[in-house]
């Protein structure tokens, strides 16, 4: 039997449109057929989340079922060019959902199914179901990252650091001392060095900011206080309105002034910060590494008189994570 599991409406916000075909006629009725199929596809799509990508990339599954509804020789036949995180969950949507209920009368012994899982363009999940699944893989590459930088999982506290001149996002994590968890790649980037000022001139902000939420409906993203005081407070000196807002730290491959970094990074990012909590997490978003290096800018043209002084704030706070070796 072979099915297709795709983006669509299904259970638990999963979103799931399948389609199932025997390679030959079973040998039982299609009411008692379409039961036992409904009842294999509901189980293994409750344990299994899509991955979101940009672009739909299948994967192959195939399994044998017995009589008494146990699985063996589970592997993947196929596959796209998917990250090996992306295999490893489809592999575990069926082990979770084993044992499946014993194969009708008249049936082959054992039943060989194949699924085609495949990536989708939005989760449209809960938080609390974004945590569950996708928690457990992120927290054993972050228990891991943790324990090489000599620390224990979770921290009691998080700062992360936007750099954009080096396109990265860095991730510290500690009590007193901080120290670096994880360096995640900025995969898409907007605007040019120096503050957001406006609604629709593409900035990425510069400041230090808290985080006041979670997504995870379209996306995996962190909701960023922009404009916080200083932003509003620097806006009146300026006669400036219409700031802007919406600010995110997101997965995916677009960036209108957001910091973004792959989906499979993301994954990290939001687990961390779930299990550390916003209040206890700091965002500082710099033009670049200001302990080392100054800013490719001109502050003497269309830049505000504020900005040197946000600097060596920014330049101050950074001091206390070690950015360099």
């Amino acid at each position: 039997m072979a099915t297709r599991l795709v983006p669509g409406k299904s259970i638990l916000s999963i979103f799931i449109l399948l389609c199932c075909l025997w390679p030959c006629t079973p040998a039982l009725s299609d009411s008692s057929f379409k039961q036992y199929r409904r009842s294999v596809i509901s189980k293994v799509a409750r344990n299994w989340i899509p991955v979101r990508s940009t672009k739909v990339c299948p994967i192959e599954l195939k399994f044998k079922i017995h009589k008494n509804g146990s699985v063996s020789n589970i592997e993947v036949c196929n596959r796209a060019n998917v990250p090996v995180t992306s295999e490893q969950k489809v592999l575990d949507a069926v082990r979770r959902s084993v044992p499946f209920s014993p194969l009708p009368p008249g049936s082959a012994n054992p039943l060989e199914l194949k699924i085609t899982f495949e990536t989708t363009t939005a989760l449209r999940l809960t938080v609390s179901q974004a945590i569950k699944h996708y928690g457990p893989y992120a927290r054993q590459s972050l228990r891991k990252k943790c324990k090489d930088s000599g620390i224990s999982y979770p921290p009691k506290r998080l700062v992360l650091i936007g750099l954009k001149d080096e396109r990265k996002l860095l991730v510290f994590g500690g009590s007193e001392q901080m120290k670096l968890i994880g360096s995640f790649l900025l995969v898409s980037y907007s605007g040019i060095l120096g503050p957001k000022l406006k609604q629709g001139d593409l900035q990425i902000p510069e400041g230090i900011y808290r985080l006041t939420g979670f997504q995870s409906h379209n996306m995996l993203a962190l909701c960023v206080n922009y404009p916080n005081e200083l932003d509003k407070k620097n806006a009146t000196a300026d006669h400036r309105n219409n700031l802007g807002g919406d600010i995110l730290i997101h997965g995916g491959s677009l960036s209108t002034g957001c910091l973004v970094v792959s989906d499979d990074d993301m994954e990290q990012v939001f687990v961390a910060v779930y299990d550390v909590g916003c209040n206890n997490t700091k965002l500082i978003i710099a033009p670049c590494d200001l302990t080392a290096l100054n800013p490719a800018i001109n502050f003497k043209k269309q830049q505000p008189r504020w900005l040197p002084e946000l600097y060596k704030e920014l330049k101050a706070e950074m001091l206390a994570c070690p950015l360099r070796p």
